[in-house]
């Protein structure tokens, strides 16, 4: 068999153990990480106390330049957001379909402190507007009565993020980055359907 041959087969497996290792720290239960759940909300914390600074986007901008630089495609996309970042808000473009909400996620998971300061100002604002509309959303639910909601999900979950889901049923956990969900399973599930699908391409 040529190297070449043996590369395409193992696409798919080496894809997939890539993403095993990319959602390896995703979720870890606060029972036995307590000292990486206070990590993860100081530092959000920090951020949102930080001045704004000008700077800040210019570095952000310049950080995404540089990590696309071979990408076209996404090289648009940051000169879109450069232009236009402040007539929507940062929770619209860590929800459009591109590159932001992977990359703060990335950080996030890794615990790339560096990389997650160049993106403070837009952690910033996400963190801001998500902890806005957590309010907003308790206060409504409050005055409809409802004391619980159930929320899904629509992603692949590696083994290790499921044994701690498991372990941790009816207990804290804590994700690092951020993540969406949906009150609604069945487009949950087709997002999951999606992904998967993406996958494999």
């Amino acid at each position: 068999m040529q190297p070449e041959q043996l590369l395409e087969e193992l696409q798919p497996n080496i894809r997939q153990y890539q993403q095993n290792l990319l959602i390896e720290k995703s979720i870890f239960d606060v029972q036995n990480k307590r000292a990486d759940f206070k990590w993860a909300r100081l530092l959000i914390d920090k951020l949102i106390q930080l001045a704004p600074e000008p700077k800040a986007k210019t570095e952000m901008v310049e950080t995404l330049k540089k990590h696309y630089h071979n990408n076209a495609a996404q090289l648009k996309f940051i000169d879109d957001f450069d232009r236009n970042e402040k007539n929507e808000s940062a929770l619209n473009w860590y929800t459009k379909e591109g590159f932001i909400y992977k990359i703060v996620n990335r950080m996030f998971r890794e615990e790339q402190i560096d990389e997650i300061y160049n993106y403070r100002a837009f952690i910033k604002e996400l963190a801001e507007r998500l902890n806005q509309l957590h309010t907003e959303q308790i206060k409504e639910y409050r005055e409809r009565g409802i004391s619980k909601i159930t929320v899904y999900r629509g992603t692949g979950i590696g083994n290790h993020d499921l044994e701690v889901l498991r372990a941790n049923e009816n207990q804290l956990i804590s994700f690092n980055g951020f993540l969406s969900t949906n009150m609604d399973d069945l487009l949950a599930f087709m997002v999951s359907q999606w992904h998967r699908l993406a996958a494999l391409i």
